[in-house]
Formats: C-alpha cells, structure tokens, sequence
C-alpha cells in the first residue's frame, strides 16, 4: 500500500532483531520494498533496546551508518568475499604421519578441515593399509577428536588390527584361540590396550561408526 512512498527514498535501512525472528521477518518485508534500495544493519546486541540500555548509542549510529545493501540467502556481495578469503586462510590442518613428509610438504601443511581428500590406487597395493597407519598417527597427534567409518570391517575386526598395529603383533596370526585369549587377557596387553583405547583422563581416544 505504501510501495511508492518507500520508492521516493534513494537507501532504506532495516534494522532487524539479531535472532531466528528477526531473520525471517527481514526476508518477509524485503519482498515488498523496492529491489536495490534495501541496507540491512548487523548489531552487536539482539536489538536497539538493548543497544540503548546499555548506553551503546553511538556503536549503534556506527552499525546504522555502515548497514550493507541486503543480498538473498545464498549470495554473497563481492565486498565481503575478502573477509571469507581471510576467513579461509585461517583454516587449520590436520598433520600426516612422519612417514607421508614429502607429502604433507606438497599439502603444504596436510589436510585442511572441511575438506574430503580421496586416496586411489589398484586394488591390493595397500590403500588400507595406509589409511589405517594415517588413523593410528591421528588417534594419538590430532588436534581433534577423530571418528572411523570402515566399510571393510566391523569395530571388533578393525580393532584387532589397530591393536595389532600398536602391540607390534599380529594377534590374527595366533592359530590357537586359547592362546589367543589368554595373551589378549594379559596384564602386558590389557595395559597397552588400554594406553590404545583411553586417554590419560579417561575419555575415549576416538570413536568408530558401526553401523
């Protein structure tokens, strides 16, 4: 009803509440005021109100005056790509195993987080058993918690070769399921495993998707 009024005016500014209502509401009103014409304020506080209360007047004139032109959910102005760029840059990496150098050196720095990296190769020359060299390095030098999805395997198969890996022994190569028992009973291997599966404070080290 009042399109044409709004239309007179070169810049108008919305100041929305910073919360999921707020959103929703700027995304409604936006779609009956003239395209190009619309700024949209980003505050610090959920809105004026709380700007004004706690004496924030002139940070609140500062947002007002730097509001930026709306752009719709999914496209970005080219005015903020930089600081996605630095944003970017930021980005930390997770470390390959000592063995992998001349390729964490080609990663500069190995594998950034949010990314999927693929590892491909005929079969039987031994993909797996990188992978789970690279799994065994990060489950004790990763800044983050990691998690296993193995499609090869179940969690008491793959473990039997984490932990074979770890105790420097091949426990499926034990033929007698006694002595295969009684070793993984064991105070030694109870002791190591444990080392393998709990972190000093009790936490698990890492966690598998079974399903």
């Amino acid at each position: 009803n009042n399109y044409e009024w709004f239309n007179k005016f070169e810049k108008i500014v919305v100041i929305r509440d910073m919360d999921e209502a707020g959103e929703k509401a700027l995304h409604k009103v936006v779609k009956v005021l003239p395209k190009g014409k619309v700024f949209v304020t980003e505050l610090p506080l959920k809105d004026p109100s709380d700007m004004l209360q706690q004496g924030k007047e002139k940070q609140f004139l500062d947002c007002f005056f730097k509001a930026k032109v709306y752009t719709p959910n999914g496209i970005l102005a080219s005015t903020d790509i930089m600081n996605r760029v630095v944003e970017e840059a930021k980005t930390e990496k997770i470390p390959l195993p000592p063995f992998m150098h001349k390729l964490q050196h080609m990663m500069a720095g190995g594998i950034p987080l949010g990314v999927i990296v693929n590892m491909g190769s005929a079969s039987g020359t031994g993909k797996s058993t990188i992978c789970d060299e690279m799994t065994y390095y990060w489950i004790f030098n990763s800044p983050h918690m990691i998690s296993v999805v193995t499609l090869e395997s179940d969690a008491g198969q793959w473990g039997i070769n984490l932990l074979s890996r770890h105790i420097s022994q091949k426990i499926n190569l034990i033929e007698d399921i006694e002595d295969k028992i009684a070793m993984l009973e064991s105070e030694d291997i109870k002791e190591k495993s444990k080392d393998l599966w709990t972190k000093e404070d009790g936490t698990p080290r890492f966690y598998i998707v079974e399903e």
